[in-house]
């Protein structure tokens, strides 16, 4: 896992000062699992194309806010994926896990800005 001190911030709001990436398949399974949801923390998937992708909540015991990124960064979905039962299915090239209330404010069209990559 890839651990990063960066910001991810849209419209001056900042959703992200710290990003841990996964690298490789058992890391990207695994996700969000095992990990606690805070302000500030944001798990980033990245792809190598823009394509549909499935995320599952199977075996998370917390809620968690969602991103869905273009190759532009531009918001393409968002919302709030409930423990245990949720999932979902997007087109897209970046897939933000971040706390719940990182979301607020933002919306489809929105564009991220990362900063410190």
């Amino acid at each position: 896992m890839l651990e990063k001190d960066m910001t991810i911030a849209c419209n001056g709001m900042i959703i992200a000062t710290h990003v841990l990436v996964p690298i490789d398949k058992k890391e990207k399974a695994k996700g969000m699992y095992g990990l606690k949801a805070t302000s500030g923390l944001a798990m980033v998937f990245l792809f190598d194309k823009e394509k549909f992708q499935m995320f599952n909540m199977l075996w998370i015991n917390q809620k968690l806010g969602y991103i869905a990124l273009d190759e532009n960064k531009r918001i393409v979905d968002l919302g709030v994926l409930k423990p245990w039962i949720s999932f979902k299915i997007v087109k897209c090239m970046y897939f933000i896990e971040v706390h719940p209330t990182m979301i607020e404010g933002l919306k489809k069209g929105d564009i991220l800005e990362f900063k410190g990559i």
